[in-house]
């Protein structure tokens, strides 16, 4: 099924467009650049050359599912250069997909498992994450916000996560996503608030799952 064959497909302003399976190397390509240097994927993959070689894997992973179950969004410069990306799951769907929505992508992981320590770092990151979420919440899921670093700055960012949000209003639907708290002011400029926390040994800082209410910042408007 493509983005545009789904109930919730979105109407994007121009400049956004939807992704398809064959922006699959530009998707994974700006993943990996966004979050080469997210602390959590550097406490996982600690040094430099094994971080390259598994964070592209697990990004084109990534990349791969998102594709195939989320609405991907880029955002196109007027030359067609690809300098943004927002990846939103919908409500109506289960965050992570169904094990044989996923098994493909996921397998191409399974040789880490070669490296029992990297495995189980890799493993821990992924259950702390997991477990940000609201128990029971429905809602829309922002998962890899990415601007490239020459296009931060501008507005692009902002355009894009306006815009999830603006969708999540019109339906009364919340919005959830994780950052770390150097991105925490950002976030809550858009009105996101923390509600859930981990940290990690020898990482400084914590990384937040945060709710966008519509219910919550229509009232603080009025």
């Amino acid at each position: 099924m493509t983005p545009c064959e789904r109930d919730h497909d979105l109407v994007l302003p121009m400049n956004l467009r939807t992704a398809y399976f064959e922006d699959l190397e530009v998707v994974a390509r700006l993943l990996c650049e966004g979050f080469w240097d997210d602390p959590g994927f550097c406490w996982a993959f600690p040094k430099e050359s094994f971080k390259k070689r598994w964070l592209e894997r697990v990004m084109r992973s990534a990349a791969e599912i998102a594709l195939g179950n989320a609405q991907v969004v880029l955002a196109e410069e007027d030359d067609s250069q690809i300098v943004g990306m927002a990846c939103w799951y919908y409500p109506t769907a289960p965050f992570p997909p169904p094990w044989q929505q996923a098994l493909g992508a996921t397998l191409r992981l399974l040789p880490l498992l070669l490296y029992p320590p990297t495995y189980s770092r890799y493993q821990r990151l992924s259950r702390q994450m997991m477990s940000l979420h609201p128990a029971g919440m429905r809602c829309w899921r922002l998962s890899g916000l990415v601007v490239r670093a020459e296009q931060r700055g501008k507005g692009l960012g902002s355009r894009l996560v306006e815009d999830g949000v603006r969708w999540a209003a019109e339906e009364q639907v919340p919005v959830f996503l994780q950052t770390w708290g150097h991105l925490l002011p950002f976030y809550e400029r858009h009105g996101f608030s923390v509600v859930s926390q981990f940290s990690l040994p020898g990482v400084p800082g914590a990384c937040y799952g945060m709710v966008y209410d519509p219910a919550a910042n229509a009232a603080d408007r009025s």
